[in-house]
C-alpha cells in the first residue's frame, strides 16, 4: 500500500493499522494476484456467495439409547443464498467414528454439573464408516457404552463446503431425545445486541416423565494445546426466563461479538435417565466504529463518518424520543446526508437539544452498537397563521407536494416539526391549533404504511396531533371526536390498519425489525390512549344521545386495536419469558406468555390494577383446549367521565 503525497508515493508499512483516523490522504493499494473461483461468485451481483450452514438435528452433543437405531437428520442444513427449505444441489456425506487417545477420559459424562466440554479434535477421531443422504440410519448394536462416538456431516454445493460434528453419548435404556430450536435471532451468526430465544422439543415415550430442566452456557477457549468449552456461571443474570424452564431467552447485550458459545440443555426423568442437547453458535462482530466528535454542531460530520463505514449497510437515524414521548425515524438508507432542517425541534428547557441514535444494520439484522449524537434544533419562529398556511395549508405548500406524491417519510417529518413548534407556540389559540391538527390528520391518515418504518413515522404524527383533543371542552369533545374518527377523517381507521400491519410484520420475527416493532407498539398505544379516553367520554353521555352508541362502538374498535398491539409484542416472546410492561399516557399495559403450570395463583399488575388468578389449576384449565402456553394481557386505564 502506498500513500500519495507531494513528495511522491511512499510505502505504508504495517497495513491499514498505520492509517491514522482523521488524516485525509490518497492511498494506492497494489494487489499482486487475485484468484476467483467461479462457483463462489454470484454472477448477478459479483459478490462472494455466503457459506453453507451444516446442521445435524439434535445439536453438537446428544444422548441416545444403546441398541437403538439412530436417525441422523441433516434437513435443517441450508444455503443462505436461496429460499429456506430449498436444499437442491446440496450433497450430504456422513462419517462415523469414535474418539481415541484417551479423549473420552478427559471428557467425562455430559452431566449438568460439568464445568467444561472438550472441543472436537479431528486428530483424535478414528473413522470406521460413512454414508450419504439427507437422512441416514446408524445401528448401535456393535457400539459400546464406554466410548464416545462421533458423527461428522460434510455438506457441499458448487465449490462451497461446510462441516459439523455431533458427539453421541450412548446410555442404557430409552432416554428421551431432546432438541433445541431457535425461535428468535436465528441467523448463521447471532446478533449479540438482540435477545436470543431458544425453545426445546422432546421426542420419545419418556417425554412425559421429565422431572427437571437445566440450562448451561459455555464459551470456546484455548487451554494449553487444546480447545475447551468453559462454563459461564453468570447465566442466571443474563436470562429473562427461569433456568429450570423448557425454553430460554438470553438478553440482548449479554454476549460478546466474535465469540463461540455452546448452550446445553440437560434433562432428567423420574426413573433416573438423563439426556442432553448442546447447541453451538457464534456471535457476529461488527466492524463499524464511529466515535462522536462531541458537541451539538458536529451532527453532519458524525453522520458523514457513519456513512463512510456503512456503504453496504442500512443506517437508521432515530431521535431517542420526540418531546411528546413518541418515537420517530429521521432517516433509513445508505450513505445519505441528513438535513437538520428535517429534524423536529428540541425543547426549550433543554436548550433545544435533540438527542439522536444512529444504528447501522446489515442485511441479516446484525447491528453495530448504537451511536448517540446530539444537535440543537430550534422550533419555527413566529408561527403565525400565514406561516402555517404557506408551509402546510396552501395547495402548493411543501407538505401538499409530499402528500401528492405519497412520500410519507418527508410529509411526516415536516408534520412533526410543525406540530411540535405549534405545541410550544403560546400565541396560537385553541381554534388555530385544532385547525392545524385536523388538517394534518386528514392528509396523513390516508397515506398507506407498508413497512415498520412507515408505521413508526405515521403513528408519531397521529400521536402528536391527537392530544389537542385533551384541550377540547367536555361539551364539544363528543362532536369533535366523532368528526375526527369518521371515515372521512380516517384517524382511528388508520390506527387500526397499522396495528394489523404491525402484527403481520412481527410474525416474521426479523431481528432487524425488533427495536422498531417495540417503538411502533408504544406509539400506537399512545395514539389509542387518547382515542380510548375520548371514546369513553363519548360513550358516557346521555343515553338518549345518538353519540353514545357511536362512542361505545369506538371503544370496542380501540380495544381490539390494543389487543393487536399486544399480540405483536407477545409473538416475539416465548413462554415464561419476563412480562412486558409499558405505559402510554394514562394507559398501562402488562403482557405475558406463560406455560400452563405457571398460571396457578399468577398475579398480574398494570398501573394501579391488580389481578390474581385462582390457585387451583383445574379451575383454569377446565374447558381449555390443550396448548403449550397462554397469553395474558392486562390493560389499566384511569378514567372518570365527570372530570
Amino acid at each position: 500500500m502506498y500513500k500519495r503525497s507531494s513528495n511522491g508515493e511512499q510505502g505504508v508499512f504495517g497495513g491499514v493499522d498505520s492509517i491514522l483516523p482523521g488524516e485525509y490522504h490518497a492511498y494506492i493499494c497494489e494487489i499482486s494476484e487475485v484468484i476467483f473461483f467461479y462457483h463462489d461468485i454470484d454472477v448477478t451481483s459479483g459478490k462472494r456467495k455466503l457459506d453453507l450452514v451444516a446442521v445435524i438435528s439434535g445439536g453438537a452433543e446428544v444422548t441416545r439409547g444403546l441398541h437403538k437405531n439412530i436417525t441422523l437428520n441433516a434437513s435443517l442444513s441450508y444455503d443462505p443464498e436461496v429460499a429456506h427449505g430449498n436444499r437442491s444441489g446440496m450433497n450430504f456425506t456422513w462419517h462415523y467414528g469414535k474418539v481415541t487417545r484417551n479423549h473420552s477420559s478427559k471428557q467425562g459424562e455430559a452431566k449438568a454439573e460439568k464445568d467444561f466440554f472438550m472441543a472436537v479434535n479431528e486428530s483424535a477421531i478414528h473413522y470406521h464408516g460413512s454414508a450419504s443422504g439427507e437422512l441416514v440410519s446408524l445401528n448401535t448394536e456393535t457400539l459400546s457404552l464406554h466410548q464416545f462416538h462421533i458423527v461428522k456431516l460434510v455438506v457441499t454445493k458448487d465449490s462451497r463446503i461446510s462441516t459439523v460434528y455431533q458427539v453421541i453419548h450412548l446410555i442404557e435404556g430409552d432416554p428421551p431425545e431432546i432438541y433445541q430450536r431457535c425461535f428468535f435471532n436465528c441467523q448463521p451468526k447471532v446478533s449479540p445486541l438482540v435477545k436470543l430465544s431458544i425453545k426445546s422439543q422432546c421426542r420419545g415415550l419418556q417425554c412425559s416423565k421429565i422431572s427437571s430442566y437445566k440450562w448451561r452456557l459455555y464459551q470456546h477457549f484455548k487451554r494449553n494445546t487444546s480447545f475447551i468449552w468453559q462454563r459461564k456461571h453468570n447465566l442466571r443474570l443474563v436470562t429473562s426466563t427461569p433456568l429450570n424452564s423448557s425454553d430460554i431467552v438470553i438478553k440482548g447485550g449479554s454476549l460478546t461479538g466474535g465469540n463461540m458459545y455452546r448452550l446445553a440443555l440437560f434433562i432428567t426423568i423420574t426413573d433416573g435417565l438423563w439426556g442432553v442437547s448442546a447447541y453451538d453458535f457464534s456471535t457476529a462482530i461488527s466492524r463499524i466504529l464511529v466515535i462522536p466528535s462531541g458537541g451539538t454542531s458536529s451532527l453532519q460530520k458524525d453522520l458523514d463518518a457513519i456513512a463512510q463505514w456503512s456503504s453496504r449497510n442500512n443506517m437508521n437515524l432515530n431521535p431517542k424520543k420526540l418531546e411528546n414521548g413518541l418515537y420517530s425515524v429521521l432517516y433509513r438508507g445508505v450513505n445519505k446526508n441528513i438535513s437538520t432542517s428535517s429534524i423536529p425541534p428540541g425543547n426549550s428547557t433543554d436548550n433545544f437539544t435533540v438527542k439522536v441514535i444512529a444504528t447501522v444494520t446489515d442485511n441479516f439484522g446484525i447491528s453495530a452498537s448504537p451511536v448517540s449524537l446530539a444537535v440543537q434544533i430550534s422550533p419555527y419562529q413566529n408561527v403565525s397563521t400565514d406561516f402555517i398556511t404557506n408551509l402546510l395549508l396552501a395547495n402548493d405548500s411543501l407538505f401538499q407536494k409530499f402528500i401528492a406524491i405519497g412520500n410519507l417519510r418527508k410529509a411526516a417529518l415536516l408534520a412533526n416539526s410543525v406540530l411540535l413548534s405549534v405545541s410550544q407556540e403560546t400565541s396560537m389559540n385553541f381554534q388555530e391549533r385544532y385547525k392545524v391538527m385536523n388538517y394534518i390528520l386528514e392528509n396523513i391518515s390516508p397515506l398507506e404504511a407498508k413497512t415498520v418504518f412507515d408505521i413508526l413515522q405515521k403513528s408519531s404524527v397521529i400521536g402528536s396531533a391527537l392530544p389537542v383533543l385533551e384541550e377540547v371542552p367536555h361539551q364539544s369533545l363528543v362532536t369533535s371526536f366523532i368528526f375526527i374518527c369518521t371515515p372521512q377523517n380516517f384517524s382511528l381507521s388508520a390506527i387500526s390498519s397499522m396495528t394489523s400491519l404491525l402484527w403481520s410484520i412481527a410474525q416474521k420475527r426479523d431481528v432487524a425489525d425488533i427495536s422498531l416493532t417495540k417503538q411502533s407498539a408504544e406509539n400506537l398505544a399512545s395514539c389509542l390512549n387518547t382515542v380510548l379516553k375520548a371514546a369513553a367520554v363519548t360513550a358516557s353521555v346521555d343515553s338518549k344521545s345518538s353519540f353514545q352508541q357511536q362512542g361505545k362502538l369506538l371503544v370496542k374498535i380501540s380495544m381490539k386495536a390494543h389487543q393487536k398491539v399486544a399480540d405483536s409484542l407477545l409473538v416475539l416472546t416465548i413462554p415464561d419469558e419476563k412480562t412486558i410492561p409499558f405505559t402510554a399516557g394514562q394507559l398501562s399495559m402488562t403482557l405475558g406468555r406463560y406455560t400452563l403450570q405457571r398460571l396457578s395463583g399468577l398475579e398480574v399488575k398494570a398501573g394501579k390494577g391488580r389481578f390474581i388468578l385462582p390457585s387451583k389449576s383445574q379451575l383454569l384449565l377446565s374447558g381449555v383446549n390443550k396448548t403449550s402456553f397462554v397469553d395474558v394481557q392486562m390493560l389499566s386505564f384511569s378514567f372518570n367521565a365527570y372530570t
